[in-house]
């Protein structure tokens, strides 16, 4: 099962297709949730929903929220998960410290995660930077893994909730490499 390492103890319903697609639960078996998030609204032109995108100063932040509890699920951290912002992108520490999370103006819900894998990390091994533990190197100075890279380092996620009337609606659509 291809999970995003932050993700797997919060998932129901997994499928794998072209996408690994999962649905979110948490620990207390909740399945319905706020949005909460740092980045810019879009609006797609003949799509109803806006997307959150990142903004100009630091990349996006999703955190679904559990409206009783108030547990909180990182669906997303555009600073630490993808391709891209495992070995490419570097960020202002400063700026990911004051990203403020506003919430998305939607009833709780259920939320769907699809998940694309599709680089060939093991015929690429040789080129990453591993330590003297054979941790790999991040370009933000991290060490994970082996294993941890080829599960947190996918290249698209996309997140949509479900609505009242069972309707899949799509709020993040990112490409990470």
């Amino acid at each position: 099962m291809k999970v995003p390492t932050y993700l797997k103890k919060y998932i129901k319903n997994y499928e794998d297709n072209e996408l690994a697609t999962m649905t979110l639960c948490s620990n207390g078996c909740k399945e319905l949730f706020e949005i909460w998030y740092y980045g810019h609204l879009f609006l797609v032109k003949d799509e109803e929903q806006n997307y959150i995108v990142n903004t100009d100063q630091a990349p996006m932040l999703i955190v679904a929220k559990v409206p009783d509890t108030g547990e909180e699920i990182i669906l997303f951290d555009g600073s630490k998960y993808g391709y891209n912002n495992m070995f490419c992108d570097v960020h202002d520490a400063e700026k990911l410290s004051s990203r403020t999370l506003q919430k998305l103006d939607i009833q709780p819900s259920k939320i769907m995660i699809e998940v694309g894998y599709s680089i060939d990390y093991e015929e690429e091994k040789e080129d990453y930077d591993f330590d003297e533990k054979g941790l790999v190197i991040l370009v933000d100075g991290r060490r994970i893994s082996w294993e941890t890279v080829l599960l947190d380092g996918f290249d698209c996620i996309a997140i949509s909730y479900i609505d009242e009337t069972g309707r899949k609606i799509q709020f993040v659509d990112e490409e990470l490499a």
